[in-house]
């Protein structure tokens, strides 16, 4: 067992998971078929490739910075109908997170986990953060902490140092941070959610729904400031 983490931080970055045609809704943090496609762009797998490899391995959230939610417009040229015609110009309306961080984490066999981590260091494709023009604003594996450790997903994202400059003013050395995963095999929870994130097929737009657990963790503040490099 081991566990893969991954920084996710970007100025816009959209998680779609509900919305359709005209209105795309963000989820308020990165979905399973979010991350998925981010390693499979690494990987170089196409957008039919198989994904039961990748769907397999556990996977959690931890929400560092909530971020804003923010709404665009945009314009879409020649729309067609139903029956494939007469094409009209229409307005859509797009959300996305305004500066939210977090880390994202996958549970599963070291070898498989290793082959990513090398694939996330040198990219086949370039990966996005739900859209071809959102990017990461630093390193996805940040070279300054052990990204790949042999523990499981909770354990990792709880150990995994909160990289912001604490508040002066406050006398804990720890901060209390969201924390969504996957729910293990008929684990029941108050806080449980059903997402429909998990990826059959990109090429086919063909999504699994799983089930998800929502729970609190208390992480350590680095003791050194980010020394992250914008990329």
């Amino acid at each position: 067992m081991a566990t893969l983490l991954i920084e996710i931080e970007g100025v816009m970055q959209s998680w779609g998971y509900r919305g359709r045609f005209s209105y795309r809704e963000t989820a308020l943090e990165p979905t399973k078929s979010g991350v998925t496609g981010i390693i499979a762009a690494c990987l170089g797998m196409k957008r039919d490739a198989d994904l039961a490899e990748l769907n397999n391995l556990i996977f959690g959230v931890r929400v560092d910075s909530e971020g804003t939610i923010k709404k665009e417009f945009q314009t879409a040229l020649n729309v067609i109908n139903t029956e494939g015609k007469n094409p009209q110009t229409q307005l859509t309306y797009r959300q996305y997170l305004a500066n939210a961080r977090f880390i994202a984490g996958v549970e599963g066999n070291l070898e498989l986990l290793t082959k990513i981590k090398t694939a996330i260091q040198n990219p086949y494709f370039s990966p996005f953060l739900g859209r071809k023009s959102y990017i990461n604003s630093v390193p996805f594996l940040n070279p300054n902490v052990d990204n790949l450790v042999s523990s499981n997903l909770v354990e990792a994202l709880s150990n995994y140092p909160y990289l912001k400059i604490p508040d002066e003013s406050k006398t804990s050395d720890t901060i209390k941070l969201r924390l969504v995963r996957d729910a293990m095999p008929d684990e029941e929870n108050e806080t449980q959610d059903y997402r429909q994130d998990v990826p059959v097929s990109f090429s086919n737009r063909e999504f699994l729904t799983r089930k998800v657990i929502t729970e609190w963790v208390d992480v350590k503040y680095s003791k050194q400031e980010d020394k992250n490099v914008s990329i």
